[in-house]
């Protein structure tokens, strides 16, 4: 027992490294319910490489009929046969959707959020915020071996819900500039992912 509770009280004194800031997807509904769609488009990189699309394809794994009409309107050719759900939470549902030729697509149903990821920032997560007038959502994909993700925001720290390399954080009364950074914990360590804030000016 001496030598579980030494254990413990080490790994929660781990030390955190942070790492350059990261940018992000960012969704921002007005009160019309009208949204602007804001991602960082480089070159196209391999997609990442995730346990999730290596799996058998489970029935919930299926894209719902909402989901094929978000990705009709998006300038990719989206494999929805290979669609996986990486994580339902709250009325919610992430699903990651492979993109021919292309990055990653991460939709957020019944939100109407889609973003792409063609890389992991620090190999680690990709992070897209959708800010309603009721708060904002943090959600997003993860590399394996993450463990556990925690979004910092006014000051608190929220904890996310997270799956199959997917994870979700409601932040009720939140504004999406209210987000500072990510604290993702790995079976290797924990990482302080500050937030690009030139994001939230474009």
């Amino acid at each position: 027992m001496k030598l579980a509770v030494a254990f413990a009280a080490a790994a929660v004194a781990a030390p955190v490294h942070t790492l350059t800031p990261i940018q992000f997807g960012l969704d921002i509904k007005d009160a019309g319910g009208s949204s602007s769609l804001l991602v960082a488009w480089g070159r196209i990189t391999p997609q990442p490489r995730l346990a999730i699309l290596r799996a058998p394809r489970r029935p919930a794994d299926a894209a719902p009929p909402l989901l094929a009409a978000m990705l009709m309107h998006t300038p990719t050719s989206t494999d929805l046969a290979a669609s996986r759900l990486a994580l339902a939470s709250g009325g919610r549902r992430l699903y990651v959707v492979p993109v021919a030729h292309g990055p990653l697509a991460v939709a957020l149903v019944p939100d109407g959020v889609v973003d792409f990821a063609s890389r992991l920032p620090h190999r680690l997560v990709w992070l897209s915020l959708e800010q309603t007038q009721t708060g904002t959502v943090a959600a997003g994909i993860a590399r394996d071996g993450v463990t556990k993700i925690d979004v910092i925001a006014a000051g608190a720290t929220h904890r996310a819900a997270l799956g199959r390399n997917g994870y979700i954080a409601v932040l009720p009364g939140l504004r999406a500039k209210q987000v500072e950074a990510l604290l993702v914990t790995t079976t290797g360590g924990r990482y302080r992912l500050p937030l690009d804030r030139s994001e939230f000016t474009r």
